[in-house]
């Protein structure tokens, strides 16, 4: 058996316990390698930056910014930071019971899916900025993140190579100015196969799924660097800065302006030892 191991190797940047999680935001080198391990807890990794190789017994992967990578209890793993340093949120499920009776917390689990990853950033704001609501908060979004990497929620049937394909390309070009013909031509469906197929599988259409790409890159720049509100809502092609703060608090329940803050107010606390 691989030897246990704490909840991160990296350096703690922050975090915070409840009855039912541990959160931790952590950094990680380049160069870094963590042997093969465990962890007590089934958890959830969102990568905010940077990029990680990550080597488990079902197979290997290269992880990216705004994924979230779940691992089983018991799951030896080993870690490379071969290609870059990266900053990461841990989120352990310490009470397993809290997930849905259906929720297979035995498997490895991968996803991109853009309500998990906001929910996943929204965790993050929490982090940054707690009070006394927070633990409150965190657990119903830890919830969310489990529930949503492990693919929980009803799907009605499988999808489609095509409609993953679809699916695939938001995530690598979200930039694009995508109608609904130019990408089922580019996946090489019928429009209305491909609008039907892929609200059917992710409850929403795909302009609103594209929309909530764009936001998390935003939060994630947002957090991470010193670009301005304006440039990050016009490159993501929102109309103007009202036009994103807009959709930016539809999506987050807050501000652009007051996201940065949060940020912004947990470094000085950090630096001041407040975590």
């Amino acid at each position: 058996m691989a030897p246990a191991t704490p909840l991160s190797f990296g350096q703690s940047l922050r975090g915070l316990s409840t009855p039912g999680f541990r959160l931790l935001e952590t950094r990680h080198p380049q160069g870094m390698v963590l042997p093969l391990h465990e962890h007590e807890h089934g958890c959830v990794n969102l990568v905010l930056d940077g990029c990680y190789r990550e080597d488990l017994r079902e197979g290997a992967g290269e992880h990216l910014p705004l994924t979230c990578v779940y691992k089983p209890p018991g799951e030896p793993h080993s870690n490379r930071f071969t290609h870059a340093s990266a900053r990461c949120l841990l989120i352990e499920l310490a009470r397993p019971e809290l997930a849905a009776p259906e929720t297979e917390l035995a498997h490895p689990a991968t996803t991109r899916d853009p309500a998990t990853v906001r929910a996943a950033l929204a965790l993050w704001r929490e982090l940054a900025d707690p009070d006394e609501c927070t633990p409150l908060v965190a657990e119903q979004l830890g919830i969310e993140v489990i529930e949503g990497t492990l693919g929980a929620r009803p799907r009605p049937r499988a999808c489609s190579a095509r409609v993953r394909a679809a699916r695939e390309t938001l995530h690598d070009d979200p930039r694009e100015r995508w109608t609904l013909s130019s990408l089922a031509r580019h996946v090489g469906l019928h429009p209305s196969h491909l609008a039907r197929s892929f609200r059917e599988h992710h409850g929403c259409t795909i302009g609103e799924y594209l929309r909530a790409l764009r936001l998390n890159a935003i939060a994630r720049s947002l957090a991470l660097g010193q670009r301005t509100i304006s440039e990050l809502v016009l490159e993501q092609g929102f109309a103007d800065h009202s036009h994103g703060t807009r959709a930016f608090r539809r999506q987050f329940g807050t501000t652009p302006a007051a996201f940065r803050r949060a940020f912004r107010g947990g470094a000085r606390r950090a630096t001041q030892g407040g975590y």
